[in-house]
């Protein structure tokens, strides 16, 4: 599991990741299934990842954790409601579908077009 902070944030990064640390534990057996967490700095945004040994009662329960598309995304709003949103962070926004996601992409390319973008005829890039 990896734990991210956006470039140039303003909190305790040492406190943040331990919360996550902490939820990690809680969310997938307790600590001792955590194994190791490691910050790392080494890009703009730093980072740490969690290893995870998911045994509970002596079994793997690794899809038993983690479930379907739906707990996996029960638990990510709960780790906002626990941890990010204590640390000032935002809930991304709902991922764009259906009219609004077409909609958005008319308005870019109109953009696009209006501005005369050189990205309109590049060869890695077709509308």
């Amino acid at each position: 599991m990896v734990f991210s902070l956006p470039p140039n944030h303003q909190v305790d990064d040492r406190a943040y990741f331990s919360a996550c640390v902490k939820w990690a534990a809680k969310a997938f057996g307790g600590n001792q299934n955590i194994l190791s967490a490691d910050i790392h700095r080494d890009e703009a945004a730093p980072h740490c990842h969690v290893l995870i040994l998911p045994l509970i009662e002596g079994r793997m329960v690794g899809s038993d954790l983690v479930g379907n598309r739906q707990k996996l995304l029960a638990m990510q709003s709960q780790f906002h409601t626990e941890v990010a949103a204590r640390f000032g962070f935002k809930k991304a926004p709902d991922r764009l579908t259906g009219l609004t996601k077409q909609s958005a992409v008319c308005a870019v390319l109109t953009k696009l077009k209006a501005l005369a973008d050189p990205v309109l005829h590049s060869v890695v890039w077709a509308p």
